[in-house]
């Protein structure tokens, strides 16, 4: 019996080879995949952001707006209130009485970068809505006021002083001369040099105030300014009376918010429908019915903001132009320009609503 033994082989180094190549295709597929499932989760994860960030900065536009103009008569709207904070009548400066103004960045419609600011005004008091009359002139330097009733004034309240053919002025209440009491001629508050809000009787007119003009009490007082900042940020910059130390304070509402836009709503022919839009400012000036019948117009605030997604998304050929935003988003306004212009690698949402001023139109 013959035997033959044969000899074991392993691979060889083709095999080797062939097999290495076979395994970084793999490996490359595999990488490929997971780049681009990773990218579909972060570009969805960052839309989510945006979302979120959306939502929150339009919650908190709408609250204000909405609050706009509690406590504040229709013949008192489009005064310009004098103010000082410490004797500087630069802080917080001169304000408008009206519910809502807008600062308009650019050409609303033009896709123009620079976003407007919306400031808000209400009473922060319940029953800020029931003026009070002045039964003895206020003049000047005076630092008592004499009311048919203080009822519900507070001391700490901020109150205009509002007279027709003339400014408005704000002052701040310190305390009561006298017990506080109802419906009698004999109520009085006073607003000394105690609070840094009374701190300069300049800002009075020289005449004073006639006994038939009336007392506006904004509580604590909501004027809030809201704006972007360069970081994308969307600001609220509130002067309150609780700010002891500083007549206003600004706080972060939310980020990522690229652009800020709005518009009034006009009543023209006094039908209650709203039949204009646009960025048009009624003019301010003293107190008196020419004043007050244009802002009487704005029923309602259209406002759209424009939220961009934290991720930076790279184009599919490396060097080419973006891919993620390629058109100008757009509002009922027109289209808003983005940071940097078009294309984009960062995807944007628009938000936009209607906020009609109830207020005003409760008032009326």
């Amino acid at each position: 019996m013959i035997t033959t033994s044969t000899r074991e082989r392993g691979f060889s180094m083709i095999e080797i080879l062939v097999g290495m190549l076979i395994g970084l295709i793999g490996i490359v597929i595999i990488m490929q995949i997971f780049t681009f499932a990773e990218n579909q989760k972060r570009t969805t994860t960052s839309g989510s952001d945006a979302q979120n960030n959306g939502n929150i900065a339009m919650y908190g536009v709408v609250r204000d707006v909405r609050q706009a103009g509690y406590g504040l008569n229709l013949a008192s709207l489009g005064c310009n209130v004098a103010t000082s904070f410490g004797g500087n009548t630069a802080s917080p400066g001169t304000f408008i009485l009206a519910p809502v103004v807008i600062t308009d960045g650019g050409l609303d419609g033009a896709g123009d970068a620079n976003p407007d600011t919306i400031r808000s005004l209400y009473s922060t008091t319940n029953i800020g809505s029931l003026p009070n009359l002045l039964t003895v002139a206020h003049t000047q330097s005076a630092t008592t006021i004499n009311l048919q009733t203080n009822f519900g004034i507070g001391a700490g309240n901020l109150v205009v002083f509002w007279e027709s053919g003339k400014t408005c002025t704000l002052a701040q209440v310190t305390g009561f001369p006298t017990s506080p009491t109802v419906l009698t001629n004999t109520s009085q508050i006073g607003h000394d040099t105690s609070s840094p809000w009374n701190g300069n009787t300049a800002i009075f007119p020289a005449s004073g105030y006639a006994s038939s003009a009336t007392l506006i009490n904004l509580g604590g007082m909501a004027l809030r300014t809201l704006s972007l900042d360069s970081g994308n940020n969307l600001l609220m910059t509130e002067v309150s009376a609780s700010f002891g130390s500083s007549a206003s304070t600004v706080f972060t509402i939310a980020s990522e918010i690229v652009n800020l836009q709005a518009l009034y709503g006009k009543d023209t022919n006094a039908d209650g429908i709203v039949d204009t839009w646009n960025t048009t400012t009624p003019a301010a000036g003293v107190a008196g019915s020419a004043t007050a019948a244009p802002w009487q117009q704005i029923l309602a605030v259209r406002i759209a903001l424009l939220a961009r997604a934290g991720q930076f998304e790279k184009p599919a050929v490396a060097g080419a132009a973006c891919e993620a935003t390629t058109a100008a988003p757009t509002w009922a306004g027109g289209t808003m320009a983005v940071p940097g212009g078009l294309p984009s690698c960062y995807r944007y949402k628009v938000y936009e609503t209607v906020v009609p001023l109830r207020n005003i139109i409760w008032g009326q």
